[in-house]
């Protein structure tokens, strides 16, 4: 599910620390991630339902109905553009 070069996002205003994505679907949608250590995970995430992924960033993540998912990273809303297959979420250095 990973073949494709992933579109990277870095947050512009990080707010919390980088050690997880939280997801949380508009409508049913299937995602697979995977984390910096190639730890990953598959599954449905259904509507209304969120999920709190803990991991090492950057996260790769591939999703089947992008516009179907929010995801947060690093406490900020992270758009995933229409025409990206994947997403690397990568980490911005949060001052101490």
């Amino acid at each position: 599910m990973f073949q494709a070069t992933p579109v990277a996002v870095t947050p512009s205003q990080p707010s919390k620390p980088a050690d997880y994505v939280y997801l949380v679907a508009v409508s049913d949608v299937v995602l697979c991630m995977q984390d910096a250590t190639g730890r990953q995970t598959r599954m449905t995430l259904q509507a209304g339902r969120s999920f709190n992924w803990p991991g090492r960033p950057p996260f790769d993540l591939v999703v089947d109905q992008p516009s179907q998912l929010r995801v947060f990273f690093q406490g900020q809303r992270i758009d995933y553009p229409p025409e990206a297959a994947s997403l690397r979420l990568q980490a911005t250095v949060t001052p101490p």
